[in-house]
């Protein structure tokens, strides 16, 4: 359904002037709506979907850990997790998000060592936001 949708609301933001009428993408929408009723390889699939149009998104990042946390794939978050800090590596470190994704990281190290990636240096960021 979202997919038939975004190309006409894309669409139809160029011809509205600054600022858009709805400024949250449709595919975050239809993930937020979807971790409202568990369904989180449904939110994962639309969090996915938002990466295309916005890549590093920090909300659709930390929206993939956190549907990965849900349904059990410790390793998949830990990286997804990392990920979510490298993007939002300037955000405030009291941020819930920003604590939640460093407290699982270091309840998972064992995991977070496999994830491999570009995750190493996401840890180092993670340890630098605690500071």
């Amino acid at each position: 359904m979202w997919r038939i949708a975004i190309p006409y609301v894309v669409t139809l933001s160029c011809f509205e002037i600054e600022p858009p009428v709805y400024v949250r993408p449709v595919a975050e929408t239809d993930a937020a709506a979807r971790v409202a009723i568990g369904d989180w390889s449904g939110a994962k699939e639309a969090y996915r979907h938002t990466l295309q149009r916005r890549p590093r998104s920090g909300f659709a990042l930390y929206g993939i850990a956190m549907c990965n946390e849900k349904l059990g794939d410790t390793a998949a978050a830990s990286q997804e997790y990392a990920e979510f800090l490298a993007a939002w590596k300037y955000a405030d470190a009291g941020l819930a998000e920003v604590t939640h994704a460093q407290n699982f990281i270091a309840e998972h190290p064992s995991h977070a060592a496999l994830s491999g990636g570009d995750h190493s240096g996401s840890e180092r960021t993670a340890r630098s936001l605690e500071d």
